[in-house]
């Protein structure tokens, strides 16, 4: 690649980078209705055209969003897990999600009611559902070479687990009266490690 064509990607990832910064703002300021492009090419300082060069419409940039966030959740949620230390990968895989989700609150309020006005966007909320309930699963299975499991469903109970964990964050989190994250994070720990009979697993001095 020829060093005109470097400055040319650069600064067409600079701008889009710019509009998705613009975006999550105007986006978590105005709600997802009041959400117009030129609120976010302005925010941006860019010209009003630039944003479609970079995204057909805001439904598209709001869904670049959410897999941003995906993914990051996703990441960071593997770089805690530990199956060696079940308790302790519990409690910072727990930590990272509940983390992550007060990050990313105003965007799990948006996706959560449905303020997109979108079928995609409730099939988006499936996804990511079905997405923790993998990752959940795929946890517990590394789970079974360190600790009995025998009896335990991975399917099922990860399913049951990834209901409690995005739950509990939208009912505590997202909607009345806010609780302290540690507080969330340590009554989850402990309510999954007697969930999946491992509570014994508790590292001495780790308070759950």
């Amino acid at each position: 690649m020829s060093s005109a064509s470097q400055i040319f990607e650069q600064r067409n990832e600079t701008t889009r980078r710019a509009l998705l910064d613009a975006g999550r703002e105007v986006l978590e300021e105005h709600g997802y209705a009041q959400a117009t492009v030129q609120l976010i090419t302005q925010r941006a300082g860019r010209a009003h055209g630039t944003f479609y060069r970079h995204f057909q419409n805001k439904e598209l940039l709001y869904g670049e969003l959410v897999d941003e966030m995906h993914r990051s959740l996703q990441e960071r949620g593997r770089a805690a897990w530990k199956p060696e230390d079940p308790a302790g990968s519990l409690y910072a895989s727990i930590e990272q999600f509940v983390e992550a989700y007060l990050q990313d609150r105003a965007l799990r309020k948006l996706l959560d009611g449905g303020s997109a006005g979108s079928e995609k966007f409730q099939l988006v909320k499936l996804e990511l559902r079905r997405s923790l309930a993998l990752e959940i699963r795929r946890g517990i299975e590394t789970l079974k070479s360190h600790v009995d499991l025998n009896e335990i469903d991975a399917q099922i109970t990860a399913l049951m687990l990834a209901s409690m964990l995005e739950g509990t964050c939208a009912r505590l989190l997202l909607y009345g009266r806010t609780q302290n994250p540690d507080t969330i994070v340590a009554h989850l720990t402990a309510v999954w490690l007697r969930a999946l009979g491992i509570a014994d697993h508790v590292e001495t001095g780790r308070r759950l």
